[in-house]
């Protein structure tokens, strides 16, 4: 009887994750055109002072190097062809670390929009290379 009660359970879980799954996929906004640009920042503790190291690169959203408890910031332009709601969404390692303003707005069309992009690295984070991706999503109207 323990055992069928748990299969019930486990049938029971599986299904409401299922279910979750499905309307979040349904209820996702479908974007007319995905552009995703890779993000990354290097976290270096350089003993007794300050690290900062640019990158001026356009290919990708990079933040160069900087130490710990460092705060860098970054803009681009987001233009599209169409009329269309933007929103851009980040994630990877540097996501819970990265703002962005304006995550959301409407573009008309041929029309720049400034976007900033805000990075506070943590002060208790380890020294490596951190990425992620941020994903703008068009929805043309």
């Amino acid at each position: 009887m323990l055992v069928l009660s748990r299969k019930k359970a486990a049938l029971f879980l599986i299904l409401v994750i299922l279910l979750f799954g499905v309307s979040i996929f349904f209820s996702w906004p479908r974007c007319s055109e995905l552009q995703e640009i890779p993000a990354s920042v290097e976290v270096r503790t350089v003993p007794g002072r300050a690290f900062l190291g640019f990158n001026t690169d356009t290919d990708s959203l990079k933040f160069g190097g900087v130490s710990p408890n460092a705060e860098v910031v970054r803009s681009m332009n987001v233009q599209y062809p169409f009329d269309a709601k933007v929103r851009l969404v980040a994630d990877g390692t540097l996501a819970p670390w990265l703002s962005i303003n304006p995550a959301t707005f409407q573009l008309a069309a041929q029309e720049p929009q400034q976007v900033t992009f805000r990075l506070l690295v943590p002060q208790d984070v380890y020294d490596g290379n951190y990425t992620g991706t941020v994903r703008i999503c068009f929805q043309k109207k």
